[in-house]
């Protein structure tokens, strides 16, 4: 009977991390929130607009769905990391 409550408390932990996988568009939400949080800082104009720059480069991450949880990536680096209906950002520092 262990086994089995296992086995069922398993399968429905898949199946909740299925349905709240975030698509890609929750994705590219964090990433155009990370280009305006970089164009809102009290930076030098110059510091704001390289470091804009390098934030809109990772808009072109390529999106991978991998059923229970998902990223995005560019040149092999995590940009984002999305489980359970949340997106985390994953490139580094803000």
């Amino acid at each position: 009977m262990k086994m089995f409550l296992l086995l069922l408390n398993i399968v429905q932990f898949s199946i909740i991390l299925l349905l709240t996988n975030p698509d890609e568009l929750a994705h590219r939400q964090v990433l155009v929130e990370r280009v305006n949080h970089q164009l809102s800082t009290e930076a030098p104009i110059l510091d704001k607009i390289s470091n804009a720059a390098g934030s809109l480069s990772d808009l072109g991450a390529e999106y991978h769905d991998y059923k229970v949880f998902s990223t995005t990536q560019r040149n092999g680096d995590t940009l984002t990391f999305g489980v359970l209906g949340n997106v985390t950002w994953m490139g580094g520092a803000e």
